[in-house]
């Protein structure tokens, strides 16, 4: 009594004042221990019993059984089996088999629960068809539960209802939509289509396969749906990327009189996220506080992560302060907003909290934390962390990589190469970080060796690696090489599209080979427009659904982008009126774009605000002093020019000079400003003056220094 009514504490008291105890009182405690969620407690007083020679009673194995599925305790479960056998329960008590095959399944172990179930012999029982179909559904056995529920139809049993559960449950996508739509027709030709749960599964079943018309029509009628048919087809729409659908179902459900639980939140508000409407997620997050949802944490988790994907940081971060209880997913969700919206200290400060509290920090949380740390380029931060992995014991191929990726970001590639060469087993997205790393800076050659190293290694190389190699390929202009991969590209079958044919084009162009780049060029399909005319009233359009549409205020990048392309499409008046019509206050990125649209396309009056705010602005930066110094001598004004330069010696400034390199016979050879230090700098000079008095001879050449 005291067992059932859940007062196991009481129960245990009066079990253990008994002055002698019956076979039925141990029997008794069995289930008490069962019921109340003490599994282990159960097979204790199981074993001594065993120990005691107290007999188990016929009721009482189902239970252990329960227990020893529950504890994954296989080797009890088969020794309680073969008990079962001694005793010669096995032929006789058909819920025994049933309990044993549930053991089984739950211990993952289905050839002992398909041996058992082949080897029974009451095959007219509806229960053990319908056990053996849940084990392998429950186990992703998709086939075999589909197998066994066709077999059942032929030559077992009349299934049941939960016969037709467990088979549409097996129906995971749309390679089984088929057998789906089979068994409802199965459904339809026996009496449980009006059950409530058959539907239910059925609009799940059609909601994996992708198939939400048919779903919606099986709810429209129905004549008794409940919460859980509105949250499946809700939950399906939003699986299925229909997120306004789903926004629909939603507010149809209420209106019917349901009252939305934790799914149906849940999945609205990851709706609402995913399409970055933040008015319906903040109307959604009003509705929560109204009804007290914000106390549940998978509410709270979703609230987080919808505010991260609207790029509202702020009312993320007080939906994440406002959880009273948080847990691993709550933490990594908030650092992974911060990191993607380039809050990147703020991710590292929730990280450091994250770690103070001794919490268990997974591969995800690190990930995001190590990609804020490769837009911060501090490597005190990154050696902090990689420290922390060290001591935690949480280094894998994941974090490896992650590693390899934001050293070689922060241009410390003694690093990145370490954790790379230490590494035990590389996959093909080490291999790449390493390769991109490498290209990254500027160690063209070691990228090139790497990639034949990985090819080497029997690896399947990714578009990823190839982008790699063809920019490293294209910054050291070596054509041979640059050849080699289009070769390789070619023979393992890639298809010259997108940006790998636009590294392929763009690497025989770096390389001097302008007829191959002009061939490979030609043979690409579906090429777009590339004149920016074409494009600009699209590029604005893109602004404009930014600020309006999604109320989106833009960064400084996306003005950046807009100037620049404006520039190079010869609207230089138009630019300059868009940065002065700005909201916020134009960075130096943006008087850089205009300044060389300005140099482009001739432009002086403008081209002298943008020279001038840019050395307000940064007057310290030599590249924007050299860019300055620039538009002033092509405008020949000398002595302006005389002030910048004398400025930059004065302040200790120096623009580091362009460098050029080609390769003969398998040698880099690199050239730079008044360089002499190549072993036949005489020879190359004299060659060098021959050439320009040959040119000049014929009237063919003519100085011109606008671009220097």
């Amino acid at each position: 009594m005291y067992g059932k009514c859940g007062s196991l504490a009481d129960a245990e008291k009066v079990f253990d004042e008994m002055r002698h105890k019956t076979a039925f009182a141990w029997n008794a405690m069995i289930g008490v221990y069962v019921s109340n969620g003490k599994p282990a407690s159960a097979l204790s007083v199981y074993r001594i019993m065993r120990a005691e020679g107290i007999p188990v009673h016929l009721h009482s194995f189902p239970a252990l059984l329960k227990a020893c599925g529950i504890l994954r305790d296989i080797q009890t479960g088969t020794e309680i089996h073969c008990l079962v056998v001694k005793l010669h329960h096995l032929s006789t008590t058909p819920f025994i088999v049933n309990a044993l095959l549930s053991m089984y399944a739950k211990n993952d172990d289905l050839n002992a629960a398909r041996r058992l179930f082949d080897g029974s012999k009451e095959k007219g029982d509806v229960v053990l068809w319908n056990s053996i179909m849940s084990s392998y559904s429950t186990s992703g056995k998709s086939s075999e539960t589909l197998e066994l529920f066709r077999e059942m139809q032929m030559n077992g049993p009349a299934s049941n209802s939960y016969s037709i559960v467990s088979a549409l449950t097996a129906c995971e996508g749309l390679s089984h939509e088929k057998l789906g739509k089979e068994v409802h027709a199965a459904v339809l030709k026996s009496n449980h289509f009006c059950q409530v749960y058959v539907c239910n599964a059925l609009i799940a079943m059609y909601s994996r396969c992708g198939k939400m018309l048919e779903a919606a029509r099986i709810l429209r009628h129905m004549d008794n749906n409940d919460l859980v048919s509105w949250n499946s087809l809700i939950k399906g729409y939003v699986q299925n990327f229909m997120y306004k659908e789903a926004f629909e179902f939603f507010c149809d459900m209420i209106a019917s009189g349901h009252i939305p639980d934790e799914v149906s939140l849940t999945s609205v508000i990851a709706a609402s996220g995913r399409l970055s409407n933040l008015l319906v997620g903040m109307e959604l997050h009003a509705y929560v506080i109204k009804h007290g949802w914000d106390s549940n944490l998978q509410v709270g988790n979703t609230l987080i992560d919808m505010y991260s994907k609207c790029n509202l940081t702020s009312y993320m971060g007080r939906a994440f302060l406002a959880m009273h209880n948080k847990d691993l997913i709550s933490w990594t969700t908030v650092i992974a907003g911060y990191a993607q919206n380039d809050c990147h200290r703020e991710a590292l400060e929730i990280f450091r909290e994250a770690a103070e509290k001794v919490m268990e920090i997974d591969e995800m949380m690190l990930g995001s934390i190590l990609r804020a740390c490769t837009v911060l380029k501090s490597m005190i931060i990154v050696k902090e962390i990689h420290c922390h992995i060290l001591r935690k014991g949480l280094l894998d191929t994941v974090i490896q990589n992650e590693l390899v990726d934001v050293y070689g970001k922060c241009r410390n590639m003694g690093y990145a190469s370490r954790v790379f060469e230490s590494m035990k087993g590389k996959d093909v997205v080490s291999w790449t970080s390493m390769i991109s790393s490498s290209a990254y800076n500027g160690n063209g050659n070691e990228a090139v060796e790497l990639f034949r190293r990985m090819i080497e290694t029997g690896l399947v190389v990714d578009s990823i690696a190839l982008l790699s190699i063809l920019s490293a390929a294209a910054s050291l202009s070596v054509l041979k090489r640059g050849r080699e991969i289009h070769g390789f590209l070619l023979r393992k079958g890639f298809c010259l599209e997108g940006s790998i044919a636009v590294a392929v084009v763009d690497m025989y162009a770096c390389c001097g080979d302008l007829q191959s780049a002009i061939a490979v060029f030609d043979r690409i399909e579906g090429k777009g427009l590339l004149q920016y005319t074409s494009l600009l009233d699209e590029g604005k359009g893109f602004l404009k659904i930014m600020e309006h549409e999604y109320k989106l205020e833009p960064w400084p990048e996306h003005y950046v982008c807009l100037v620049d392309m404006l520039g190079r499409a010869n609207c230089v008046f138009e630019a300059y009126e868009f940065v002065q019509m700005m909201k916020t206050e134009p960075t130096t990125e943006v008087w850089c774009a205009l300044l060389a649209a300005c140099r482009s396309h001739s432009e002086r009056e403008i081209g002298e605000i943008a020279a001038q705010r840019l050395l307000e602005l940064e007057p310290k930066n030599p590249g924007n002093l050299v860019l300055v110094s620039n538009v002033f001598a092509e405008q020949e004004r000398w002595k302006d020019v005389a002030n910048v330069r004398t400025k930059m010696r004065a302040s200790g400034l120096e623009k580091h000079p362009g460098c050029s390199w080609i390769e003969i016979d398998g040698k880099v050879h690199s050239f730079s400003a008044r360089d002499k230090s190549h072993p036949e700098t005489k020879e190359i000079y004299e060659k060098l003056s021959e050439v320009a008095r040959k040119l000049e001879s014929e009237a063919i050449f003519i100085y011109n220094l606008h671009m220097i």
